[in-house]
């Protein structure tokens, strides 16, 4: 099984896990078949200030747009001018991604769990959990 590891912070994280923000936007988005064609898309939250991995939620759909106004229309807990300040991908495309059924763990688990040795700037795969 293939799996993402997405480093959101830990304000974003919370807000993910108490169902608040259903929605995280990032530049880029995942584009391998043998994630894509999963029946479950996983995505492991790390937090940079907890070190770890903290939870999971499925990756429901990716929403694209070219402008910053998701912010009033989608639930991702930024502004439009954050938004702005964020900035789109390289092709000018912002990209959010549904965050379905989070729950954080009892226990936070180590990157060194998922075999990474270092923290994924945006987000990364992990292959064959």
């Amino acid at each position: 099984m293939i799996g993402i590891v997405q480093s959101i912070r830990h304000r974003w994280a919370e807000m993910i896990y108490r169902k608040e923000k259903k929605w995280e936007i990032r530049k880029t988005e995942p584009v391998r078949p043998d994630f894509l064609q999963q029946d479950t898309r996983l995505v492991y939250i790390y937090e940079p200030e907890e070190k770890a991995i903290t939870g999971v939620y499925v990756l429901g759909d990716v929403y694209r747009t070219d402008g910053p106004e998701i912010a009033a229309q989608f639930p991702i807990g930024l502004d439009e001018d954050e938004v702005r300040a964020y900035g789109p991908g390289r092709d000018g495309i912002y990209r959010l991604w549904r965050a379905d059924a989070a729950q954080r763990y009892e226990e936070a688990l180590p990157l060194q769990a998922f075999g990474l040795k270092r923290a994924p700037q945006s987000w990364c795969y992990v292959g064959k959990l």
